[in-house]
């Protein structure tokens, strides 16, 4: 109501413009309605800057027009689609910005730089009102809801440990919560986008934040790492020795009470004492049989568990306290690796954006060829909707929620034109009067489940009513406008149902499909890359993954896929291809060949697209374990311990290993 008074107060020429600004950049957190605020500004002074260079150029010819607007949209909806942080919304705001006021000037095109200096005025009104409310009436800053994020992780992580540690047999549950917090990393990256825009001292801890979602990336497959191996221990012993389950007890009481804050002594002298009970295991193992090189392995991941655990709890306190207590390595190699962490499907990015263009162009077309002076509206709304709707897998069902509201709203805008806003005479009357309204509807935004329609409900409203200083209730002007909407919101439905639908099963195994050329790539001779970005980049997967899958059915094969161990065999893979120049010819020899099959088991995956029933393994299973038999020889510790790594993740710590002991051991490392 800020926005409005001062809107109307000025008279500029369409307040509801920053009403609808206001709702748009609103946020439960103070540094995400000021970040949204600011890449909404500049979208659309980038937005306006397009209009002023297209509308007066192009004019004369409609078409070109139309293709030009569509074709810039296009663009901006590619950008967006590029970055999935929250930085998107300034590029997506900058391609429909044009659409709104380039179709609005298609009869007054003279009016062009005043139409954009005017939306750019009541946007920025609308933003500066929202920013400013936001800080200063109950702001609730970024800094408290991550820390609030990181500890829900953090209790959430305790669970797997325990799962991994004790190596439970619900492979399906504890699959699902491992997606679930990949997810939830990726997440907490992109909500630091907020935190340099936040009204707490939390804004300077961006890097230790930043670290400790780098850590937490290696932790997940390191828990699948552990579960496979406890699987592999008990298949070599027929149950877990009790040494190691004593260590594990151990392990594991100590990440609960740490979890739940009941320890209170230094977390490096824990650590410390820990790892000398994990030494003591490992020299009771010389490595000499499958067994006890099992063991071996499992130690060292034990303390890779323990090290990236301890980081995980020192920078949360570090977090918690704004004090940069703690030294640890990776700040500057976190921030550079999380730049490159994202993965793009650009086949789906080209399909989204040719639907997009072609809904709006059909709309638009529909709008010339019919010549209705309100049919402005129908390609306004459907160039929004389409932007918007072109990005989901599946745009039908969210079609037809939001036509549904804005039919709603219209309805509700119809009740207050011709029948309450005749009575109303005054701002503070307007503004009890819009209350009734807006306020209920309005805490539907302040949750996750109610947001898009609590958004949809209240923008739409002051949209329908064109709302102004001086109530005009033309009936006909009225219909027209609104029934336009509701024609753009149609077609754009129809033409995005058709073109770009797709379920989310087979988004799904787009995804998965990706992660196995990327693994076919890694196998061959020449493949290499960095352990980090290949880590960040298949959590990106994991995190679009994580809802696809919980909209798939639990008996799909889809769901059944686990891209935790791809992301293993990736890195031992990534391990063998920087240490193989190490080897003697012969042995380098049989890596390669050992490298070319499994690359032929990832090409076999992607040519059939299947999952349970894909390429039979065993046989590759039978080449790894005659190659470590050979490189064991050899005694190259890093080697050896890759080649375990990776016949776990193929193995799963489900098929025995053939041979009772190695040729010469394998030394520890």
């Amino acid at each position: 109501m800020l926005a409005c008074f001062i809107a109307m107060r000025f008279d500029l020429t369409r307040p509801y413009w920053a009403i609808m600004a206001v709702y748009v950049v609103s946020q439960p957190i103070s540094g995400m309605t000021t970040s949204k605020a600011i890449y909404r500004l500049w979208g659309t002074v980038i937005g306006g800057f397009a209009t002023i260079i297209l509308v007066p150029n192009l004019i004369g010819s409609p078409e070109l027009l139309t293709l030009g607007i569509s074709l810039w949209i296009g663009i901006c909806l590619f950008l967006s689609l590029l970055d999935r942080t929250p930085r998107f919304y300034m590029f997506r705001l900058a391609g429909y910005t044009a659409a709104v006021t380039g179709f609005a000037l298609v009869s007054v095109p003279e009016n062009s730089f005043d139409y954009v200096v005017a939306r750019v005025e009541e946007t920025a009104i609308g933003i500066i009102c929202s920013a400013l409310i936001n800080r200063l009436v109950f702001p609730r800053p970024a800094g408290n809801a991550i820390l609030t994020r990181i500890d829900a992780w953090l209790r959430d992580a305790v669970r797997l440990v325990q799962d991994c540690l004790e190596g439970q047999v619900r492979d399906s549950d504890t699959l699902k919560d491992r997606r679930t917090l990949a997810a939830d990393v990726v997440e907490l990256g992109n909500f630091m986008t907020h935190l340099s825009f936040d009204t707490s001292s939390m804004k300077d801890m961006t890097d230790r934040v930043r670290l400790l979602q780098w850590r937490m990336t290696r932790l997940l497959p390191l828990f699948s790492t552990l579960h496979d191996q406890i699987a592999a221990l008990k298949l070599s012993n027929g149950e877990l020795p009790a040494d190691i389950s004593k260590l594990t007890d151990r392990i594991i009481t100590w990440t609960k009470q740490r979890g739940a804050g009941e320890r209170k002594t230094p977390v490096e002298d824990e650590i410390r004492e820990l790892n000398a009970q994990i030494a003591a295991l490992e020299h009771t193992h010389s490595g000499r049989s499958w067994n006890e090189l099992l063991t071996v392995n499992f130690c060292r991941h034990l303390r890779r568990l323990l090290k990236l655990w301890g980081d995980c709890f020192s920078l949360r306190e570090d977090v918690a306290t704004g004090n940069p207590r703690h030294r640890l390595k990776g700040v500057q190699y976190a921030r550079i690796a999380n730049k490159a962490r994202q993965h793009h499907d650009y086949g789906m990015i080209f399909l989204s954006v040719f639907a997009f263009m072609l809904s709006s162009i059909a709309v638009t077309a529909f709008w010339i060829a019919t010549g209705w002076p309100a049919g402005a509206g129908a390609a306004i709304l459907g160039t929004v909707f389409g932007c918007i709707a072109a990005t989901l897998d599946n745009p039908v069902s969210m079609m037809r929620s939001f036509t549904m509201r804005v039919a709603i709203a219209i309805f509700v805008a119809a009740i207050y034109q011709f029948i309450i806003f005749p009575r109303v005479d005054g701002f503070l009357p307007l503004a009890a009067a819009l209350g009734l309204y807006l306020i209920p509807v309005g805490t539907l935004m302040a949750t996750p489940s109610g947001y898009i329609a609590g958004l949809t409900l209240c923008v739409n409203v002051p949209v329908a009513l064109r709302l102004q200083s001086r109530l005009n209730p033309d009936f006909e002007m009225f219909i027209n406008q609104n029934t336009a909407q509701l024609i753009g919101l149609a077609f754009t439905a129809v033409i995005l149902g058709t073109v770009r639908s797709m379920g989310s099963e087979t988004s799904a195994r787009r995804l998965l499909h990706t992660g196995w050329n990327e693994l076919k790539k890694l196998t061959t001779p020449g493949g290499s890359a960095d352990t980090n970005t290949f880590i960040q980049r298949m959590f990106d997967r994991i995190a679009l993954l994580a809802p696809r899958l919980a909209s798939i059915p639990a008996n799909s094969e889809v769901a059944a896929s686990d891209i935790f161990r791809d992301m293993r065999i990736g890195l031992n893979v990534i391990n063998l291809q920087a240490k193989k120049e190490s080897l003697s010819s012969e042995h380098r020899d049989l890596l390669n060949e050992l490298l070319t099959r499994l690359s032929a088991y990832y090409r076999s995956k992607c040519r059939r697209f299947t999952f349970r029933k894909g390429p039979d393994r065993s046989s590759l299973l039978i080449l790894l374990d005659q190659t470590l038999m050979a490189i064991s020889e050899s005694g190259s510790p890093a080697i050896i311990q890759a080649l375990v790594g990776l016949r776990n993740g193929l193995s799963g710590g489900r098929y025995p290993f053939p041979y009772s002991s190695l040729p010469n051991g394998s030394p520890s490392a």
